[in-house]
C-alpha cells in the first residue's frame, strides 16, 4: 500500500503584521503546531513512527488541523497497528476541511479494514495486529509493489553491462582466432630469409586465449540477456505510481486567518 503524509501549515494572513520572531513575541499555538508537524515528518522519514505520532498528537492539541489525524493514521499503518490506523482515519474523516486526496486514501483503508482486510476483525477482538504487508523502508510512499521497479531497472542495467562485456570478449576472441587462421606456416617463412610472423608456440597460445575469450563472451552475453528479460518483466509488473497532488484551504479569522496546505506523495 502506498503511504502518504499531509503537512499541515498555519500561515499568518493579516496584512502588515511582522513575523512573531521579529516582534520578539512568543510563538503562537499555530506556529508551535507547525514546528511539531515538521518534526513529525522528519521522524516519519526516519521510520521512528511512535515518536512521530507523539509530535502529531501534540501539534493537534495546539492546532486541531484534521490532517494531523491523518498523519497519525499513516504512522499506525506503518507500524502494522491497523486498528489504530483505522481509528485515526475514521476520526480524520469525521472532521471537515481535510485534504481531499488524503480523505480518499483514508476512506479506502477504512472500507478495506471493515471488509476484513489487514486482519481487521480479529484485531478488533483483541488479537495481535497483523504484520505489515511490506516492510517499512525507503522513502515515504514506497510500497511492496513499487519496489519491483527499482529492482527491475537495476537488473536491466546489469544485463546491459553483462551483454556488452560478453560481446566485447566474444569478438576479441574471434579476432584472435582469425589472426591465427590467417597466418600460414606457423613459424616457417614464406620467402627465404624472411622473418616468420608467428611461431607455432605463439599460435597455440593465441588459439587458447581466443577460445577462452570467445567462450567467456558467450557466457556473459547470455547471462546479460537473461537479466535484461527479467528486469524488463519486473518494470512492467510494477504498479504505476499516482502523481503527487496538493490542495490549499484558507479560512479567515478575526485579525488574520490560517491556511492549510495538504500534499500527498
Amino acid at each position: 500500500m502506498r503511504l502518504a503524509l499531509v503537512l499541515a501549515a498555519s500561515l499568518a494572513l493579516a496584512a502588515g503584521l511582522a513575523p512573531a520572531a521579529a516582534r520578539g513575541a512568543e510563538p503562537t499555538s499555530a506556529e508551535r503546531a507547525l514546528r511539531l508537524s515538521e518534526e513529525g515528518v522528519e521522524l516519519y522519514k526516519a521510520h521512528d513512527y511512535r515518536r512521530a505520532i507523539e509530535k502529531y498528537a501534540t501539534a493537534y492539541e495546539l492546532d486541531p488541523d484534521p490532517n494531523l489525524l491523518y498523519n497519525q493514521g499513516k504512522c499506525y499503518e506503518a507500524l502494522g497497528d491497523y486498528p489504530g490506523a483505522k481509528g485515526k482515519y475514521s476520526e480524520f474523516l469525521s472532521k471537515p476541511n481535510g485534504d481531499v486526496n488524503a480523505r480518499k486514501k483514508a476512506s479506502d483503508f477504512v472500507a478495506k479494514f471493515n471488509a476484513g482486510g489487514f486482519g481487521g476483525a480479529p484485531a478488533e477482538r483483541g488479537a495481535a495486529p497483523a504484520a505489515p504487508a511490506a516492510p517499512a523502508g525507503g522513502e515515504p510512499g514506497a510500497g511492496g509493489g513499487s519496489a519491483l521497479r527499482p529492482v527491475g531497472f537495476g537488473l536491466l542495467g546489469a544485463g546491459v553491462i553483462g551483454a556488452a562485456a560478453g560481446g566485447y570478449f566474444f569478438f576479441k576472441g574471434r579476432a584472435a582466432l582469425a589472426d591465427v587462421e590467417a597466418t600460414s606456416g606457423y613459424g616457417q617463412a614464406a620467402d627465404p630469409g624472411a622473418v616468420a610472423p608467428l611461431t607455432e608456440a605463439e599460435a597455440r597460445q593465441k588459439i587458447d586465449d581466443g577460445t577462452r575469450q570467445r567462450t567467456l563472451g558467450g557466457i556473459l552475453f547470455g547471462a546479460g540477456a537473461g537479466l535484461v528479460v527479467v528486469g524488463a518483466a519486473f518494470v512492467i509488473a510494477a504498479p504505476k505510481a499516482a502523481p503527487p497532488a496538493a490542495a490549499l484551504n484558507v479560512a479567515p479569522l478575526p485579525g488574520g486567518g490560517y491556511a492549510t496546505f495538504g500534499a500527498t506523495f
